[in-house]
């Protein structure tokens, strides 16, 4: 959950927010009001129970969130598509050139399930069938 500083922060980089309870219900900053997306109406909003709504990529079809942009800390876990071995690995970042390989080809993803959608939809573009892509034990 953001606190009002991170809302705030959130709406004046042009982030959409989404209900921490409720994803149908999304503010952004039209000018000078923060409105609800899906409303014709401007009212006034309380500043708790926000997240930022996931920023996702679109890969032959499949949403999928999109990989981690900003470098990971040393340390920091990460999971990575593995394509070449059809699986997910997790590593634990450490700057060296095969975390950064994995960085630098937006392949990294801050959790499994992310990183093994991005692997399916990756196989999509192969001549397997929907059965046999579900069928790669991730």
């Amino acid at each position: 959950m953001l606190n009002h500083r991170e809302v705030l922060e959130a709406l004046l980089v042009g982030e959409t927010l989404v209900g921490l309870y409720d994803t149908e219900v999304t503010l952004r900053l039209d000018e000078d009001s923060v409105v609800d997306q899906n409303s014709i109406y401007k009212e006034s909003i309380h500043l708790l129970d926000w997240k930022v709504k996931p920023r996702t990529i679109n890969i032959n079809g499949y949403e999928v969130p999109e990989p981690i942009r900003v470098k990971p800390n040393r340390g920091d876990n990460f999971y990575a598509v593995y394509l070449s071995a059809g699986t997910v690995e997790c590593f634990t970042f450490d700057d060296s050139m095969t975390c950064n390989r994995w960085f630098n080809q937006g392949l990294a993803h801050k959790t499994r399930e992310a990183a093994e959608l991005h692997l399916k939809a990756l196989l999509s573009f192969t001549a397997l069938t929907n059965e046999e892509i579900e069928a790669f034990k991730l």
